[in-house]
């Protein structure tokens, strides 16, 4: 008997009712028509061989062992090596289900014959590694499945009834652990419900916290979003106020600005025009200078003059004071010879004895003070033309139009800045000097002729 390589167990009851149908279609056959259909076929290489009475499968190749050892023990070693790698080949999920499936042929109630030809049959019908069909098996070439004695055949029933028994009360057992621990499952999936029902209702409790924490934060976050439009429209308002009134600053600038460059234009032209009079200014303070210098020169002649004249009539009035003094001696000295003599007291006046000496001492110091007078009052005079026709000249030259003449602004404008300083800088030091000489000359005066700075009423 030969079986296929690719054996598929049974994988339901469907494929097993078939197997079933199909020994039970095949029972009317003769266990000689069985055998003359097991001759035929080609000689098969690998067999399957199951003892009823020991209850297990054997591999064998063509005839038994002690057929093969007796003629050919080489084929023997070989077919015994091909039994192993078969059994390599088969698993053991393989082999339980054909001892399944045979053990469902046990209720049956047939003869030895027919039990026989149904699990040859059976066995036919199962895919099993190694396999061919049956038009290749030949007589002798594959394993038969043989049948022992009634008495051996029950022993191995009891045997197997006795190991179902405790298969059963192995499977009992396992049944009642199953049971505890379905029991025990059981309670663990009812506290699990009552769990997860508490753990639920924990969650809708959450829930319906979170729904009303997200409620209220919702409810806050519109109120600080209507806030915040609020104040941003506020300033959006003060920005919009603040830059209206920026721009109204910055027109009011634009035209200050305007203004300020117009009015640093005049300025400008004002600055030109006043240093063209400034630099007519100082040609005529130099003519004035010059002018002030003849002036003072003139004056300082008459002053020599003055003091010649006043040192000649000092001189004049202490001789007369010397002659006033002879004269006063002289007349108390006659006074007394007078008295001494005639016991009579003669007072003579010294201006009765000179009169005319003393009237012309007295008209010549008038004469001299009238001098001085009128020397001051020229002086006056002079001092006053001076500065009155310095004041014209610089008006002159101030309102002067005519182009002819040099302007101030042209002057200045050719001179450059350092020129400039250094010409206010010469004028402030002999404008110095002319301040330090006439407070010299004044304190002079006060110090010697007082009497000439006297107010005259």
């Amino acid at each position: 008997m030969r079986f296929k390589k690719s054996y598929r167990p049974f994988e339901d009851s469907t494929r097993m009712a078939s197997v079933t149908s199909g020994v039970e279609a095949q029972t009317d056959l003769r266990p000689d028509e069985f055998e003359a259909a097991e001759n035929e076929g080609e000689e098969d290489e690998e067999g399957l061989q199951y003892d009823l009475w020991e209850g297990q499968f054997s591999l064998t190749s063509g005839p038994t062992e002690d057929d093969l050892s007796s003629f050919c023990p080489t084929k023997a070693i070989k077919n015994a090596r091909n039994q192993r790698k078969l059994l390599d080949r088969w698993s053991s999920q393989d082999i339980d289900n054909l001892i399944t499936e045979f053990d469902t042929l046990k209720g049956f109630d047939y003869d030895t014959n027919e039990k026989r030809l149904l699990l040859q049959r059976q066995m036919s019908s199962v895919d099993l590694p190694g396999s061919v069909p049956k038009n290749r098996m030949k007589n002798g070439d594959y394993t038969k499945l043989c049948w022992n004695n009634n008495n051996t055949l029950h022993e191995d029933l009891s045997e197997e009834v006795q190991m179902l028994q405790e298969q059963v009360g192995h499977l009992a057992e396992s049944q009642a652990t199953t049971d505890d621990k379905y029991s025990k499952v059981k309670q663990d999936n009812t506290s699990l419900i009552a769990r997860i029902h508490m753990l639920e209702e924990n969650i809708r409790e959450l829930e319906l916290r979170s729904d009303e924490r997200l409620d209220e934060e919702q409810k806050r976050n519109k109120e600080l979003l209507a806030r915040l439009e609020r104040e941003k429209h506020l300033e959006i308002e003060n920005h919009t106020l603040r830059l209206q009134t920026l721009e109204k600053e910055n027109g009011k600038l634009h035209q200050e600005t305007a203004n300020l460059r117009s009015t640093l234009e005049k300025i400008k032209l004002e600055k030109r025009t006043t240093e063209d009079y400034l630099l007519d200014a100082q040609n005529s303070l130099t003519q004035l200078q010059d002018e002030h210098n003849g002036v003072l020169e003139a004056r300082k002649r008459d002053q020599d003059a003055f003091e010649v004249e006043r040192g000649q009539s000092k001189h004049l009035i202490n001789e007369l004071t010397k002659e006033v003094e002879i004269l006063s001696t002289r007349t108390s000295h006659h006074v007394g010879v007078v008295n001494g003599k005639g016991g009579q007291i003669i007072e003579d006046d010294p201006l009765e004895v000179m009169p005319s000496r003393i009237k012309e001492l007295e008209s010549e110091i008038r004469n001299l003070r009238e001098d001085r007078r009128h020397l001051e009052e020229k002086n006056e005079e002079l001092m006053g033309q001076i500065l009155n026709k310095g004041l014209e000249e610089g008006k002159s030259i101030l309102i002067s139009t005519d182009a002819s003449k040099p302007s101030i602004d042209h002057e200045i404008q050719e001179m450059s800045d350092n020129q400039i300083r250094t010409a206010l800088k010469e004028q402030k030091d002999v404008n110095f000097q002319l301040r330090n000489y006439i407070d010299g000359i004044l304190m002079n005066i006060i110090e010697k002729y007082p009497e000439l700075l006297e107010v005259r009423k």
